[in-house]
């Protein structure tokens, strides 16, 4: 093992240990709740069916269409590209999960739950790819 790869290994178990306690630490904040239509949902709801049961190209198929509509909010654009990233990741098509991962952290007004759930899920990514560098810049936007 490298002396980059034991320093983000470290790293990473740093911020998953110290997450929670951040948590608590942080003053509690009103925050709007996000919605989304039930159109939408159904939607989803298809689409995780079918990539549960394998059917890539049904599931990302379905996505792409629901991507494609202009009239969805920010979190639900969000949650397709989430969506989207988690199909790449189980057909271990790393580079594309990331790139759906990315277009999940370029939606305005995330809720930070969603953030710091997808930068971990990108940080985590990058490492079979041996992407140490970017992997490290990830980790530090989750401190």
């Amino acid at each position: 093992m490298t002396r980059i790869q034991a320093t983000l290994l470290i790293l990473i178990a740093a911020v998953l240990i110290s997450d929670p306690v951040l948590a608590q630490q942080k003053e509690r904040e009103t925050k709007q709740t996000v919605a989304m239509s039930q159109s939408v949902f159904e939607d989803l709801t298809e689409a995780q069916t079918l990539i549960e049961a394998k059917d890539y190209t049904g599931g990302q198929g379905l996505l792409s269409k629901l991507a494609a509509n202009e009239k969805l909010t920010p979190y639900e654009r969000a949650q397709v590209h989430n969506l989207s990233g988690y199909s790449y990741y189980l057909q271990e098509r790393f580079q594309d999960a990331i790139r759906a991962y990315e277009r999940v952290m370029a939606q305005p007004e995330l809720p930070e739950a969603l953030q710091q759930s997808t930068l971990k899920t990108m940080a985590q990514l990058q490492f079979p790819i041996e992407d140490y560098p970017t992997a490290l810049e990830t980790i530090k936007r989750l401190m």
